[in-house]
């Protein structure tokens, strides 16, 4: 039961879609900030590219947008009126709300006690940076002007380092040994892309995004979704 006095189950169609949408969202952001900003038919291949990903949750796809301009309306929707500051969040790291123990049971606990509280931190700034300011409204969170300016000072870092790096390295360790395992190279067809894009033409493989970290942490979780007032069905 939510704060409304409102039942609901995570596993309902209605907010399970919406954890899978703060996901999807994110991977736009990243490209817009941090790679290159997506065209009109990036945008639409990647949301239906999603949708096959939804799928194999196997749950109902009877609230799923069938296009991304109907996940664009849905999106503003949710975030403009449904979405509500919930007891949750107030116990998430983005308010600071205890220490945040390490990602991966590798690190070393001393480690992870002198740089996880600066790399938390600098997480969590991106995460409020990179909301939708109506969303950060709707939370009640304040960005500054010159937050801004900060957070494109360090996109244009990043993005002039990731420039630096070997297309092999810029996919992800899982995705980069299941191409291996597959005989597969398709960092050579990403450095081409690259390249095209540089000259102003299209990508050949649809986008390539780099997110450093589980974009879900960025927003969120469906506990923050305002229910309607009805049962989820």
């Amino acid at each position: 039961m939510d704060e409304q006095g409102e039942r609901y189950h995570a596993l309902h169609p209605e907010p399970y879609f919406w954890a899978h949408a703060t996901f999807l969202a994110m991977q736009y952001v990243a490209a817009e900030y941090f790679a290159e900003p997506l065209t009109d038919a990036e945008k639409e291949q990647l949301y239906r590219e999603s949708i096959r990903w939804y799928v194999q949750y196997g749950m109902s796809l009877r609230v799923v947008p069938p296009d991304y301009a109907a996940f664009q309306r849905y999106w503003e929707h949710t975030v403009t009126s449904l979405l509500v500051d919930s007891a949750a969040i107030r116990r998430s790291a983005l308010h600071g709300a205890g220490p945040v123990p390490p990602p991966a049971p590798w690190i070393p606990r001393p480690l992870w006690a002198l740089f996880g509280g600066p790399l938390v931190g600098l997480e969590m700034w991106l995460a409020r940076g990179l909301l939708p300011a109506a969303a950060r409204q709707r939370l009640g969170w304040t960005w500054s002007a010159r937050e801004e300016r900060r957070l494109r000072r360090f996109v244009g870092a990043v993005r002039t380092a990731f420039r630096l790096v070997s297309p092999a390295y810029r996919l992800a360790p899982t995705a980069r040994r299941a191409f291996r395992t597959a005989r597969v190279r398709p960092w050579l067809r990403l450095a081409a892309d690259i390249r095209s894009r540089r000259r102003g033409g299209s990508a050949t493989i649809g986008p390539w995004i780099c997110c450093p970290c589980c974009p879900g942490l960025f927003w969120p979780c469906c506990s923050s979704r305002r229910r309607p007032a009805r049962r989820w069905r």
